[in-house]
C-alpha cells in the first residue's frame, strides 16, 4: 500500500478553498472532495485533475488525475515544476483561483496526453502509485483548492493566480536550486536535533547530580 501524506497545511485556511460544484470539475485544477466508495483508502483526496468525462450516463461518467496525498511535498513541488515547462497557470473562469491550462470540452489548453506521457507515466508512476480515477457519483462537497507551494516560482501563484511557462533550462535550474536548498535545510535539521539532543543529555546529566547531592545531605 502507497505512503499516504497529509498536504492541509498548505491550503488550510478558507481563502484557499471554495466550493464548487462537481460538474464544474474541470482539467488542471487541484480540488478535494469526500469520497464514498467502499473499502476506498483516502477518503478526502487531494486531486491534480487531468481528465474528465461527464458526457456520457451517469453510472460511468469519472474524472482521473493524480492524488497528491500520495506524493511528498517535495515530488509535489518538482512535479508542477516540471508542469510549467509544458504549460501555463492560468485562472479559473468560475473561482479565479490559479489552475493549470489543459485542454477540457469548454477549456483548450495544452493536451492532457501530453503531461501523462511525459511526466506522469515515465517519471512519477516509476516511483509513486498516486494515479486514480474517481466517479462522479460518489463524489461529493468538492472543493477546488489554491495550494500554497513553496517552489519558486509556484510560490507566486497565491498572489498572481497565473504564471506563465518556463523554458526547459529554467525549469531544470529550479529543480536544481531547490534540491540544493532541501539538502541545505536538512543539514540544518539534523545539526539542530543534534543539538537539541546534546543539551537534553547535559539536563539529564545535571539532574542526576543535583539528585546525588540531595541524597547526601
Amino acid at each position: 500500500m502507497p505512503n499516504k501524506f497529509n498536504h492541509r497545511r498548505y491550503y488550510t485556511q478558507t481563502k484557499n478553498r471554495k466550493v464548487i460544484p462537481k460538474f464544474k470539475i474541470t482539467s488542471g485544477m487541484i480540488i478535494t472532495f469526500r469520497y464514498s466508495q467502499k473499502d476506498i483508502k483516502d477518503k478526502r483526496p487531494l486531486v491534480f485533475v487531468m481528465d474528465t468525462d461527464e458526457y456520457t450516463e451517469t453510472k460511468k461518467k469519472n474524472f482521473s488525475g493524480i492524488n497528491l496525498n500520495y506524493l511528498n511535498i517535495q515530488d509535489v513541488n518538482k512535479f508542477f515544476i516540471r508542469v510549467l515547462a509544458r504549460a501555463d497557470w492560468e485562472k479559473s473562469k468560475d473561482t479565479g483561483f490559479p489552475k493549470v491550462n489543459i485542454w477540457d470540452e469548454e477549456d483548450p489548453g495544452i493536451k492532457p496526453i501530453s503531461i501523462y506521457k511525459g511526466i506522469v507515466k515515465t517519471q512519477l508512476l516509476k516511483r509513486r502509485d498516486c494515479w486514480r480515477t474517481y466517479k462522479y457519483n460518489k463524489v461529493q462537497t468538492v472543493e477546488q483548492v489554491m495550494f500554497n507551494f513553496d517552489m519558486t516560482p509556484l510560490n507566486k501563484l497565491a498572489e498572481n493566480k497565473s504564471l506563465q511557462k518556463i523554458s526547459q533550462s529554467t525549469m531544470y535550474r529550479h529543480l536544481k536550486r531547490n534540491q540544493n536548498q532541501q539538502k541545505l535545510d536538512n543539514k540544518i535539521e539534523k545539526k539542530e536535533l543534534k543539538d537539541i539532543k546534546k543539551t537534553q543529555t547535559e539536563i539529564d546529566k545535571d539532574n542526576i547530580n543535583e539528585q546525588g547531592t540531595q541524597d547526601e545531605d
